[in-house]
């Protein structure tokens, strides 16, 4: 998961959650990598401390897979957005922020 700077919502704690379990509060220029065994796994993310609106995705993972999703704030509706993005850019976004948790 994968949060550049906006600043749109640039101030605010996003938290992380793996199957309904939150796990990492994400700042702006930061990302997570959440190991996970193969299976089907629902990935979210949420306003820290102010409830509302959660974003979600369905997951399949397969052995040795890889999957990248930024997350994006608005103006209007604030969301959070989860979007899922091909590895290139995964990889492109990864180097320019700073990874928190394990």
């Amino acid at each position: 998961m994968i949060r550049e700077w906006r600043f749109v919502g640039g101030t605010g704690n996003l938290l992380v959650s793996l199957n309904d379990i939150p796990l990492y509060g994400v700042g702006t220029d930061e990302h997570v990598v959440l190991p996970v065994p193969p299976g089907e796994h629902i990935v979210g993310v949420t306003w820290r401390g102010l409830g509302g609106n959660e974003a979600t995705a369905a997951v399949r993972a397969e052995p040795k897979g890889r999957y990248y999703f930024y997350v994006e704030t608005g103006l209007f509706d604030p969301g959070p957005f989860l979007h899922p993005t091909t590895p290139a850019n995964g990889l492109r976004l990864m180097e320019k922020t700073t990874r928190i948790g394990p």
